[in-house]
């Protein structure tokens, strides 16, 4: 799975997963996590990563 920095809430640098391209599934859950991150929802930022992070991919190791 690949990763990508970001900064945390404590100023430290945190993984987060990045959305597959060409899968509208990850990218509509990106665009909930950057909308969710701007509003300043920490937990929906949280659930949308861990939900891009365990969304299937056929052909996926």
């Amino acid at each position: 799975m690949a990763t990508q920095c970001a900064p945390g809430a404590t100023g430290t640098a945190q993984r987060e997963p990045v959305p597959r391209e060409g899968c509208d599934v990850c990218q509509a859950l990106h665009r909930q996590r950057e909308s969710a991150r701007r509003a300043g929802h920490p937990r929906t930022v949280h659930s949308r990563n861990a939900e891009i992070a365990a969304h299937p991919h056929e052909g996926a190791a």
